[in-house]
């Protein structure tokens, strides 16, 4: 930004005015060479066309070029910043010159206003805005005074910076004037011109920083990032938020962690939609839920994020990993909203017992809105999708989300925010005078701005440690020193070595129904709180985990089962199944919501004695949580890696055929954390959750509680498995459990 200052000789230290001089000097140099690397706009002559961060841009005589040279310009602390900035934001570059943010935030369908000083040709600014389809708003003066107390979402600001007065006008594009007023002035009224949660983006080197520390402690600062630049140090970007404020504005993102994106590049080829699903009884105040999913997602890094190319944030970098990147203000989500017919709701009513539980099966008009539909895309919209089924009597609240953001725990956790708000928004709406209700709408959202701000402060410095883009899996959350790490990194290629020569196999069709994967469709058997409790203390008596006895339980039903069918069958059986993550977390590592489970493989001896077995599972399983999981956490990374070099196809031909060797997927994720039995008003009657199944899997089997209640879960592939040969299977696999529990017989035949 260039101000109109009066010159005057400012008394520095010398090696300040030394500094000075050379930075004058480069400057003119750069100007005079920047005009060597521009070529003249063909149809108009005053214009200078630069190429910037991927744009054509018209620059004028009385406008700098922002790239004068290779690695001389800031393009990346534009690119970075420009990210965050969604669909709905309204957006003021000042200083705005060659208009970079400016350009970039319109490519994102921002409204965007330019403005600079009077004398700078934006001209050419409007003209590179009209060439991408795009209309900016331009305006002359000094700072904000041409505004009229406009606000917006974000102020992007990189200002004349260096501490001393400008001669001419091009000058004033870099000095700001004795001890910095420009930047002074700029840091005391740029508040009155921003949006609830707007954001201040400033660029500064380390040195003029330390000048303004003052001027800056009235904000609350974020360093998202940092380049170096000769002459100039170390510059940073800031994101500023004034303290009177709400903090959850502040920018924050972080890559997508390995696991995530194996599940990213399987959604390119399927839908990996996972799904919470609410069964519920009574009324349901739809503009009321609708507030609330906005009120929950605003609270979490990647419910207000879009999964951008980290090779989009750089001008430099060969890299293809994504990066979750906030957007503000959050683009707004809307429930889907569906009426049923009575005969849909009659369909649907026929897969619940008497209980209103799901009972058997899922309705395939449930899944058909999971699974039957184009799949969410995270670098568009947020990776949650929610719908509100509702009938006559019964509702069906379903988040649907793609596996790659959300685990069974993430999901879930999401849920029980939405409740949250739900009933606060109910508590505060009882009173039934219109006007009323308006009040309390205003100072219910009043309360939550005054929330996120009181949450902002008590968890201030797990905001900027956000803001310095923490990875949950890197080695330093994952507390691994650099010999841990290299260690790791050789057990994971060992591990895959021995898999590449293990002869072991998952279950054997007895006819492939179809070669194409068909739609997947979903069995429950319920199990009653008593047996449960009972195979539970079966277990606690062998001294094992409960899911050892499921592990080996499983290993003999599939054993039996193919024998009946006369299916041959290799002595080692492989199965797959998925292991948490987040007790290896730093404790001071606070967001829930994020994909933290790791698929590993292990081999069952099917010759094993029973005793063998129970000891080997679970020995398998203590080290799996003791750590060890970070060896398979490791060959995902090394996967992931592999596959920016390989093509997807051939990635996956090799890792499925190779080196899983399995079509079974097995997990425990324990009992759901729901903490609430009333939604609102309306009473829960039940709640489940389920994943698809992914390659090279197409049978997925899911031991989940709620309510005390455990239900095997079964998902399957229908162009290669009956539903009734697999009630069969998962009959046999209870029987086994429970015999393996010492559980009655007689109990487990009337569980149901």
């Amino acid at each position: 930004m260039r101000v109109q200052i009066n010159p005057k000789v400012v008394k520095l230290p010398r090696l300040e005015e030394l500094r000075l001089f050379l930075i004058k000097t480069n400057l003119k140099l750069l100007n005079r060479l920047g005009r060597l690397w521009t070529t003249p706009d063909q149809k108009i002559n005053k214009y200078q066309v630069v190429n910037c961060a991927g744009l054509e841009i018209l620059i004028s005589e009385t406008v700098s070029n922002p790239a004068p040279l290779p690695g001389l310009h800031f393009v990346t602390l534009f690119k970075s910043s420009a990210a965050h900035v969604s669909q709905e934001a309204r957006v003021l570059e000042m200083g705005a010159g060659a208009g970079v943010w400016s350009l970039l935030c319109a490519k994102r369908g921002a409204q965007v206003t330019a403005s600079d000083l009077v004398g700078v040709d934006l001209s050419g600014l409007e003209k590179s805005a009209h060439q991408i389809g795009k209309s900016i708003e331009i305006y002359n003066g000094d700072l904000f005074e041409k505004l009229n107390n406009q606000r917006f979402d974000h102020i992007f600001f990189n200002p004349p910076f260096h501490h001393a007065p400008a001669k001419n006008i091009r000058e004033q594009a870099y000095f700001g004037g004795d001890k910095g007023k420009v930047v002074s002035r700029f840091l005391q009224e740029s508040p009155k011109y921003l949006n609830q949660n707007g954001q201040v983006w400033l660029i500064l080197p380390k040195h003029e920083a330390q000048l303004h520390q003052e001027a800056l402690d009235q904000w609350l600062v974020s360093e998202v990032q940092s380049i170096y630049l000769p002459l100039l140090g170390t510059v940073k970007l800031l994101a500023l938020s004034p303290k009177l404020h709400s903090g959850l504005a502040l920018p924050t993102s972080r890559p997508m962690n390995p696991l995530s994106e194996c599940f990213y590049q399987l959604s390119k080829v399927m839908n990996t939609h996972s799904c919470e699903l609410l069964t519920i009884k009574g009324a349901i105040e739809v503009d009321l839920l609708d507030q609330a999913l906005n009120l929950a997602l605003d609270q979490n890094l990647l419910t207000r994020s879009l999964l951008t190319a980290e090779k989009e944030l750089k001008s430099y970098t060969l890299s293809r990993s994504w990066r979750w990147v906030s957007q503000h203000p959050r683009p707004k989500t809307k429930l889907h909203l569906e009426n049923l017919s009575l005969e849909e709701e009659q369909s649907i009513s026929d897969c619940l017992n008497e209980q209103i539980q799901w009972h058997r099966q899922l309705p395939p008009s449930i899944l058909e809105r999971i699974w039957s539909r184009s799949a969410l895309n995270p670098h568009q919209v947020s990776p949650f999708e929610f719908h509100l089924l509702k009938g006559r009597s019964l509702s069906f609240f379903l988040i649907i989300s793609p596996h790659l953001s959300t685990d069974a725990f993430a999901g879930t956790h999401l849920l029980n925010q939405i409740a949250n708000q739900y009933q606060t928004l109910i508590d505060s709406d009882l009173e039934p005078n219109p006007e009323t209700q308006l009040i309390q709408k205003q100072d219910l959202k009043s309360s939550s701005q005054k929330l996120s701000q009181a949450q902002y402060h008590s968890n201030s410095d797990h905001l900027s440690r956000q803001a310095r883009e923490i990875d949950p899996l890197e080695s330093g959350t994952l507390q691994l020193t650099f010999l841990n790490r290299c260690l790791t990194y050789a057990k994971a290629f060992k591990g895959i070595v021995e898999d590449l020569f293990q002869d072991s196999e998952g279950l054997k069709i007895a006819q492939v129904h179809h070669e194409l994967r068909g739609n997947t469709q979903v069995l429950i058997k319920r199990i009653s709180k008593l047996e449960l409790k009972s195979v539970l203390q079966g277990a606690r008596a062998r001294k094992v985990k409960a899911h050892t006895l499921f592990s080996w339980g499983l290993a003999q039903a599939i054993k039996d089962w193919s024998g009946q069918r006369n299916l041959p069958r290799k002595r080692h059986l492989r199965l797959a199944d998925l292991c948490t993550l987040r007790p290896l977390l730093e404790t001071s590592f606070q967001d829930e919501i994020d994909m933290l489970v790791q698929p590993y493989t292990h081999t069952i001896d099917l010759e094993w004695s029973e005793t063998e077995a129970l000891e080997q599972i679970s020995k398998h399983l203590q080290t799996l949580k003791r750590g060890g999981v970070t060896t398979d956490l490791f060959r995902s990374q090394i996967y992931r890696m592999a596959s920016r070099y390989i093509s997807l196809e051939k990635m996956m031909h090799f890792t499925f055929k190779r080196l899983f060797k399995t079509n079974i997927t097995t997990t425990n994720p324990g009992p759901a954390p729901l903490k609430f039995t009333q939604f609102g008003e309306a009473q829960v009657l039940d709640f489940i959750n389920f994943p698809q199944i992914a390659p090279p899997a197409d049978l997925g089997i899911i031991y989940t509680t709620y309510n005390g209640e455990l239900r095997i879960v079964t998902l399957y592939d229908e162009n290669r498995w009956q539903a009734e040969e697999l009630n069969e299977l998962i009959e046999l696999l209870w029987n086994k459990v429970c015999q393996l529990a010492h559980v009655s017989q007689a109990s487990s035949n009337n569980a149901d």
